[in-house]
């Protein structure tokens, strides 16, 4: 009975699938899940004795919808995942940051240190650039996308990155396709490039995390 889905489904699951492990930071998942509407014509509901399944389909592909819109899904591959989960990191000199051992695209990256209770590595200061000379030859950071409004490159706290990062070979405010940022090491110098966020690449994740201290030698 009933004319819409509430609290006491979400009980029975102690957690959430992984393809909705986002979905409390897109909109609450009792609205989301109360009243659904398909093609934005027709809504639908579902009531306790509906088989909580089909309750987990539909609100999967509406938060899938709800991810593209926002042009930024955090969702991995099988393959990603798989690879993700069996990497290991190595200690970089700076405490609380581990460089991966495989290699993965952008959002992947981004994803996989969020699975490790991690961030892909916020930002670098320029008075700090050598910590990172030993060890890496490219490695994704998070710095992503060109803010045209501001013309400048930003990390993904929408703080400025310091221009003297970037290298001098740099392109990194004509290519289009170049939206993400890739720390890399190249004749003794450490610096910034703007990347294909598709192509994989090792990544640096940050921070202090219990569920994957056996990760890192």
């Amino acid at each position: 009975g009933g004319d819409s889905v509430n609290a006491r489904l979400w009980g029975h699951v102690k957690e959430p699938p992984v393809s909705l492990v986002t979905t409390q930071t897109l909109l609450d998942r009792e609205q989301l899940c109360a009243r659904l509407t398909v093609n934005d014509q027709k809504e639908i509901t579902l009531s306790p004795d509906s088989c909580y399944k089909k309750l987990f389909f539909v609100c999967r592909e509406r938060l899938k919808k709800r991810s593209s819109a926002l042009n930024f899904s955090r969702n991995m591959t099988k393959g990603e995942s798989d690879v993700c989960y069996q990497t290991s990191f190595l200690r970089l000199k700076k405490h609380g940051e581990f460089l991966s051992k495989t290699k993965l695209p952008w959002i992947a990256a981004y994803k996989c240190c969020e699975f490790w209770k991690l961030n892909l590595l916020p930002s670098i200061l320029y008075e700090e650039r050598d910590l990172y000379t030993d060890n890496i030859d490219h490695a994704w950071i998070g710095g992503k996308d060109f803010n045209k409004k501001k013309s400048v490159w930003e990390w993904l706290g929408d703080i400025r990155v310091d221009p003297r990062l970037w290298g001098d070979d740099s392109s990194h405010r004509l290519n289009e396709l170049e939206k993400c940022t890739l720390l890399r090491h190249s004749n003794g110098h450490v610096g910034l490039l703007d990347y294909n966020c598709k192509v994989s690449n090792h990544f640096i994740c940050q921070g202090q995390s219990e569920r994957w201290t056996r990760r890192s030698p």
